[in-house]
């Protein structure tokens, strides 16, 4: 009896783990159609002048807590087109800028584009973009981790083990 009901738990628990997976992160299910939408839009201008238009993006992490957005993102041409890094206006602006420049930013971002911003919901109700970076190197983001918008970064915030 005591062990059919041990493995009776076991098997429960796995199910919930393996379901686990299949399921949206806890903050990106709290997030309504319409708002992701809104927040994407909002993104969208800036991505679209550093890599050209048209964008669309897909959402590798959102999080919206207390008015503040946080989002992580491939951007891509719309119906799945692959980005070109020497494509892109962001790429002509430093060919004509320097050259040593391009060498950098080509050893660095191997792969175009991932997108990551952080959004502000004003008092109207519209998101607006505070930061957003292309292809960052570095966690940038952290900077706003003492700061209102810490809500929405989460454990993007909290030190490694």
């Amino acid at each position: 009896m005591r062990k059919g009901m041990i493995l009776g738990l076991l098997a429960g628990a796995l199910a919930l783990t393996a379901t686990a997976g299949l399921a949206a992160p806890a903050d990106q299910a709290k997030v309504s159609p319409a708002e992701r939408k809104a927040i994407m839009d909002a993104m969208r201008p800036a991505a679209e002048h550093d890599l050209g238009a048209p964008v669309e993006f897909v959402v590798r992490r959102l999080s919206v807590a207390e008015g503040w957005a946080f989002v992580t993102a491939n951007a891509q041409r719309k119906g799945g087109g692959k980005l070109r890094w020497l494509d892109t206006p962001r790429f002509a602006y430093l060919h004509g800028k320097n050259a040593d420049e391009i060498d950098n930013a080509l050893s660095v971002v191997p792969d175009c584009c991932s997108v990551q911003s952080i959004l502000h919901k004003n008092n109207d109700g519209r998101w607006a973009v505070v930061e957003q970076h292309d292809d960052a190197t570095d966690a940038w983001f952290t900077a706003y981790c003492n700061k209102p918008a810490r809500t929405a970064l989460g454990k993007a915030c909290d030190a490694p083990d």
